[in-house]
């Protein structure tokens, strides 16, 4: 990653990590302590808690945006050149995009697992499998959130502006969570491997289905990207 230290990416993390700790006991905070049959699916489900297709496509998108170019350098001229091309600095762009992608993947896993480690027994949690759909939910999200950075930047590459691709792509992201149900099919409609398994309706041919669906997404805006990375106006940034 091209964050200028190790300490800018620890403390990023932990306040990351302090965040996303305080959001799981807000959406959690009815559910916490009861003895439902089915807590682990209400506290996971698709419409509402810390898994929520809402926390995912609003909260998550805008977090993840921000915590992702907090590590990247503004590509001014004067850095770009130091790379052999344009292609080896796209690249290198795109491999800081995924690991952030993982990093904030693993976040989100790790605050699931210790805190609801410590509401719901582990008996429980081995009997439903929670630590096995977490892992199957990281890859899941992990492709998800690759290609809205890699979207991110494509856009920031036409309009020239960091804050407006930003904020061009969170409405886009958070509006389909609003047209889920009137679509066929959106990349948010995916983010449900928790309520999928532990609602037993759910296979691992599923969750390989979703895979191939985000990452052949990922692929092609991979793809997308570097066409117009090749062609942006890299002194345009002088000005």
């Amino acid at each position: 990653m091209n964050y200028s230290n190790k300490s800018l990416f620890i403390v990023s993390f932990l306040l990351l990590t302090l965040f996303l700790a305080f959001f799981w006991v807000m959406q959690n905070s009815t559910f916490i302590n009861t003895v439902q049959k089915d807590v682990l699916v209400y506290m996971n489900s698709s419409w509402q808690g810390f898994n929520s297709q809402r926390a995912y496509a609003i909260y998550y998108t805008l977090l993840f945006l921000l915590f992702m170019n907090l590590g990247l350098r503004k590509e001014e001229p004067s850095f770009v050149v130091l790379h052999k091309s344009r292609t080896d600095f796209y690249v290198k762009r795109s491999v800081h995009i995924l690991m952030s992608a993982f990093w904030f993947s693993l976040s989100i896993s790790i605050i699931n697992i210790l805190l609801t480690i410590i509401f719901i027994e582990h008996s429980l949690l081995m009997k439903e499998r929670f630590y096995l759909i977490t892992f199957l939910n990281e890859i899941s999200i992990f492709f998800f959130f690759s290609w809205i950075g890699i979207l991110e930047k494509i856009i920031e590459d036409k309009i020239h502006s960091y804050v407006l691709g930003v904020i061009v792509t969170f409405i886009l992201i958070s509006s389909t969570y609003f047209l889920r149900d009137y679509l066929p099919w959106l990349p948010i409609k995916d983010i449900r491997l928790y309520e999928g398994f532990l609602t037993k309706t759910w296979d691992i041919y599923d969750a390989l289905f979703v895979y191939l669906k985000q990452l052949g997404l990922l692929i092609a805006i991979l793809i997308l990207g570097h066409i117009i990375f090749k062609e942006k106006d890299i002194i345009f940034y002088e000005k």
